[in-house]
């Protein structure tokens, strides 16, 4: 019985990782190896299969259940809403939906959902993350020779890639203590710093704000003051001599052959300046202002001429996407439920330190930043699962301590 139990969630946890795996890194698979041997939607459609395997065979638990989740009915009229625009001529949505990526994406939704007990998907996030890391690196490391005006878009998906990873092995050493952990997360965290960019270095920095400001332990210990004495003593340094650490990087970063998109703002002081952001924030602002009520609907702002170089693009702010479509009234309120459930993860967190508690923060901070400078949150695969899994995490039965488990909805203390 009990070797039955850990088979089928060793399994749940391996078909998790693979739709992870898919869902962040097969791209980079491809663009490393353009002739890899699978097409890439069979790729994607064999974790697809394999989730579905396991889903249909709970399905008959799932509805014998007499009570709906209100996050499960919130979650399948979302998708309805998406499906329904799309099928209706809604351009916007036709991109999002009719794609392999949003199909693994709702799967691992819905997957997530039908398990009895999602603690066990995680147990080898931290492998799978290291795996995907070391991936995004290779890649990104063919790039050295070039310069970041050359890469287009890459430098952006290098970056939040390896974030996530960063995050996600941050909490796996915090809580399970494996240096391993913290030393990868590390290499990453330099690889964003080298070939990334600012939103993805921004995510890094603002999971240290929230880790030390709202999820930090209580018991001060000596080893915390030698940090924290340490950090104090680089933060005068590095302020004292700002310039000439920053020139010094960059430099040998060039020389190394290495083009840093993020030193190369620090140097000119034009770390939080975007001209071609200002420009769709502007005209975002002109159309909230015509009429600032109005529901014009999903993607109203890539039917909206800009520029040149912006003819059909998003408000690259989701604020600004929810206002500029659903209006001040009902655009804020979507805003505000979401921030909600953001502070309602951190909070969970800091209640109880488990890994699927961590996972959830993390890919809300991830979304989050990345969502207040590019991308839209209808293909925002870290907000959609990190909203899931805090639902999820937010029922009452998972309200429970390390030392215990659930079996049949009953909990069991372990020996």
């Amino acid at each position: 019985m009990v070797e039955h139990f850990f088979e089928k969630h060793s399994i749940d946890s391996f078909v998790f990782c693979w739709l992870f795996f898919q869902i962040t890194t097969i791209d980079f698979v491809y663009k490393l190896l353009p002739n890899f041997f699978i097409p890439s939607f069979i790729m994607a459609v064999m974790p697809v299969i394999a989730s579905w395997l396991c889903i249909l065979f709970e399905l008959f638990e799932v509805i014998r259940c007499r009570y709906v989740h209100r996050d499960v009915v919130i979650f399948f009229v979302c998708v309805i809403g998406i499906l329904l625009c799309s099928l209706f001529g809604n351009i916007f949505l036709q991109s999002v939906a009719f794609t392999s990526s949003f199909l693994v994406l709702i799967t691992a939704c819905i997957f997530l959902y039908t398990r009895k007990d999602i603690r066990h998907l995680f147990l080898h996030i931290n492998v799978i993350c290291m795996f995907s890391g070391m991936i995004v690196c290779v890649y990104a490391l063919s790039f050295t020779g070039s310069n970041y005006l050359e890469w287009e878009n890459s430098y952006m998906a290098i970056g939040y890639s390896l974030s996530l990873c960063s995050l996600i092995l941050f909490e796996c050493a915090r809580i399970n203590h494996k240096r391993i952990d913290s030393i990868m997360a590390i290499v990453f965290s330099v690889f964003i710093l080298a070939f990334g960019n600012r939103g993805a270095f921004m995510v890094v920095i603002v999971y240290f704000g929230i880790r030390y400001t709202f999820l930090h332990e209580n018991r001060i210990t000596t080893k915390k003051i030698i940090l924290l004495l340490i950090g104090i003593a680089l933060m005068l340094v590095i302020s004292s001599f700002y310039e000439q650490i920053i020139l010094f990087v960059t430099v040998t970063l060039r020389n190394m052959g290495i083009s840093s998109r993020s030193f190369e703002k620090l140097l000119t002081h034009s770390f939080v300046q975007s001209i071609g952001r200002n420009e769709i924030y502007q005209k975002a602002f002109e159309i909230i202002k015509n009429n600032p009520i109005t529901i014009r609907g999903p993607g109203y702002l890539t039917l909206v001429y800009i520029n040149e170089h912006y003819q059909h693009t998003n408000a690259h702010n989701i604020l600004l996407e929810l206002i500029v479509e659903y209006g001040c009234i009902l655009g804020i309120a979507i805003f505000l439920i979401i921030l909600k459930v953001v502070i309602r993860s951190i909070l969970l967190l800091r209640e109880n330190k488990m890994l699927e508690n961590s996972i959830a923060v993390c890919l809300l901070i991830q979304s989050m930043v990345q969502l207040s400078f590019s991308a839209t949150f209808y293909s925002s695969n870290e907000l959609w699962i990190g909203l899931v899994l805090t639902g999820i995490l937010s029922r009452r039965k998972y309200f429970v301590q390390d030392s215990s488990i659930y079996k049949d909805d009953v909990l069991v203390k372990k020996d």
